[in-house]
């Protein structure tokens, strides 16, 4: 029986707590050293400007949204749709005291709904191994919440399982 509980993770020597619930979930943050991400995530630590906007988009639990808050004195918002990795991302930021705006809804090309899948044996992979449903989702395209004032951000993460292109497709107000 695991008992859920914060472990802290380090990039760039700088720490963040992480709250797991299950072995799953700790053997991929802390047991796998950040799920083998540990050189992408602090490469781009080394490459944020010294201001601005960050959008994480496919946030999951929130490592780049917690890392760029610890090193970083620019504005953070967070888009990940699934409720329960998003229920993750709050609560680790809260955990951290970080000022990070979390938004749980999907990005794309359109606004409406979309499905996504569920991976059965991670909350942090819709993709990765196997999954057994799908969720319906929230979607919102880029243009729309510039539009309605949402900053633009001068720095934009972008982790969607393939879908990149369908955020992307939504985004010409930013990328000009």
């Amino acid at each position: 029986l695991y008992t859920p509980q914060i472990s802290k993770i380090s990039a760039r020597g700088k720490d963040i707590n992480v709250f797991t619930t299950t072995p799953t979930e700790y053997n991929h943050f802390v047991g796998r050293d950040l799920a083998n991400e540990r050189r992408i995530l602090e490469d781009f630590l080394s490459q944020m400007p010294e201001d601005g906007v960050l959008w994480d988009i496919g946030a999951a639990y929130g490592p780049y949204s917690c890392f760029a808050a610890v090193h970083w004195s620019g504005h953070i918002c967070s888009f990940e749709p699934d409720p329960a990795r998003h229920l993750r991302l709050v609560e680790n930021t809260s955990l951290n005291e970080l000022d990070v705006d979390a938004n749980n809804f999907a990005l794309g090309e359109a606004s409406g709904r979309m499905r996504i899948p569920v991976n059965s044996a991670t909350p942090y992979s819709s993709r990765l191994g196997h999954h057994v449903s799908e969720l319906e989702v929230r979607k919102h395209t880029a243009d729309n919440l510039i539009s309605c004032g949402l900053p633009k951000p001068t720095v934009v993460k972008i982790d969607v399982e393939g879908a990149e292109m369908n955020v992307l497709n939504g985004m010409s107000k930013v990328i000009d």
